[in-house]
């Protein structure tokens, strides 16, 4: 008796190519395993294989000073993830294993508030109570 299960999906070197730049265009690996119909570990396996780096991966060494200083300066978590590639749980950690202490989110310095107001459009003084 043969056992039942999901038949094994085999990508051609062009859906590899096709995989790896999504991925690298921002896609996730739940997406590309839903689009290629494997399973997102598979995804991984193929990713590693073709030598891309993964944003889980984290940050890389020499980036660790360059993240510290930029926390330093105010930015978000996030935002130093975005700028080396991964995203912000990495960044946090690769920080805390070099003992930097988190900022609880009302510390951010004023530069980077007046940033993100900035960046959202909105303006201080603006809205009137009862008129908008």
């Amino acid at each position: 008796m043969r056992a039942v299960g999901k038949v094994q999906t085999r990508l051609t070197p062009a859906q590899i190519d096709a995989l790896v730049a999504e991925y690298r265009a921002g896609a996730s690996t739940a997406n590309l395993g839903n689009t290629f119909g494997i399973h997102r570990k598979t995804v991984v396996a193929h990713l590693r294989r073709q030598g891309v780096r993964l944003r889980r991966d984290g940050l890389e060494a020499g980036d660790i000073q360059s993240a510290i200083q930029l926390y330093d300066d105010g930015w978000s978590l996030a935002r130093i993830g975005a700028r080396f590639d991964t995203t912000a749980n990495p960044v946090r950690a690769a920080l805390l294993a070099q003992g930097v202490e988190m900022r609880k989110p009302w510390e951010r310095p004023q530069l980077a508030q007046a940033e993100a107001v900035a960046k959202s459009g909105a303006r201080r003084g603006t809205y009137e109570h009862g008129t908008n």
